[in-house]
């Protein structure tokens, strides 16, 4: 029982901060995908 336990424990901890990880990275992607998406937008606009 108390390993089971303590094994599950782990396991949620692990799988959390992996998540949190994959999550970080695929907001920071679409944030840089969106912020050039803006940013080449406003300099055509600028541009023409």
């Amino acid at each position: 029982k108390l390993d089971s336990k303590l094994d599950s424990k782990k396991d949620s901890k692990l799988d959390s901060k992996l998540d949190s990880k994959l999550d970080s990275t695929l907001d920071s992607t679409f944030d840089s995908k969106l912020d050039s998406k803006l940013d080449s937008k406003l300099d055509s606009k600028l541009d023409s």
